[in-house]
């Protein structure tokens, strides 16, 4: 069964279109050797294919652009040069032919290797999640996505909705606990999936029910993890954390966003 299964999200991994993956989704559903739970993170992993895909597929929209200007932006005031390294080590060539000093020329070449690497790890963690390098900033090494980002996978993703419930921390004075559930919105092939099974009525069920599964998480907010100014904010906080943690755990994203961290 683990090679069947290590089989199954190897195809779905490489899949080269969106007819492949509906293929491989029929093959699961009408396998019965398949538990509720492997069919469930099977389908999490199309899911992700099919957003990996349309990714690539689309041109940059005019917000994207905007985001990757504002990225630009917070770079340089963060004193990091976000011009790409060819065009870096032009301007190096200008500074030599300029007549700058070795100094000048040194703090040029530290720059861009600064630069070149905060490039990389930002680059990488776009094409890893499928997130426009302009939602994501690099913090200490670390790649986050910005809420904006978050936002914008899950709208990729599509969903039918999102369901927030925030009760009073009973253990922090001020506090508050969230959980969040995102349910997804069935697909063509998913309804095209439940018609071909309409003969077998405890299997209709039994998929309707995986594919209308919510995905949970949860989420707190108290002096404990959030700043001093926040304090006051604590609810919207909570609300928003586990928004954005649904989010990541429904769309496959691994980076976390700014205002997840204490």
């Amino acid at each position: 069964m683990n090679e069947k299964l290590t089989a199954l999200a190897a195809r779905i991994r490489t899949a080269p279109d969106h007819d492949a993956l509906d293929r491989i989704i029929g093959t699961i559903y009408t396998d019965n050797d398949l538990s509720r739970d492997q069919r469930a993170d099977l389908k999490a992993l199309i899911d992700e294919r099919h957003g990996e895909l349309t990714f690539a597929e689309r041109p940059k929209t005019p917000l994207e652009k905007d985001a990757e200007k504002r990225r630009d932006k917070a770079l340089t005031g963060m004193g990091i040069d976000p011009r790409p390294p060819d065009r870096q080590t032009a301007v190096l060539g200008r500074m030599l032919s300029e007549g700058f000093t070795e100094g000048d020329i040194g703090a040029g070449v530290t720059a861009i290797k600064k630069s070149a690497k905060v490039d990389m790890v930002v680059q990488d963690a776009s094409k890893l999640y499928n997130v426009p390098a302009g939602f994501i900033l690099l913090f200490d090494g670390k790649p986050y996505v910005l809420k904006e980002g978050m936002l914008w996978k899950l709208k990729e993703f599509g969903f039918r909705s999102v369901d927030v419930e925030i009760t009073p921390d009973p253990d922090h004075e001020g506090g508050f606990l969230g959980e969040a559930k995102i349910t997804p919105n069935l697909r063509d092939k998913d309804y095209e999936l439940l018609e071909k099974l309409a003969a077998q009525p405890e299997m209709l069920r039994e998929i309707y029910r995986d594919l209308m599964r919510p995905t949970v998480a949860h989420s707190s907010a108290n002096k404990d993890n959030l700043k001093p100014h926040q304090l006051k904010y604590a609810r919207e906080m909570c609300e928003t954390r586990a928004i954005l943690r649904a989010a990541r755990v429904y769309t496959g994203c691994g980076m976390s966003t700014p205002e997840e961290e204490a």
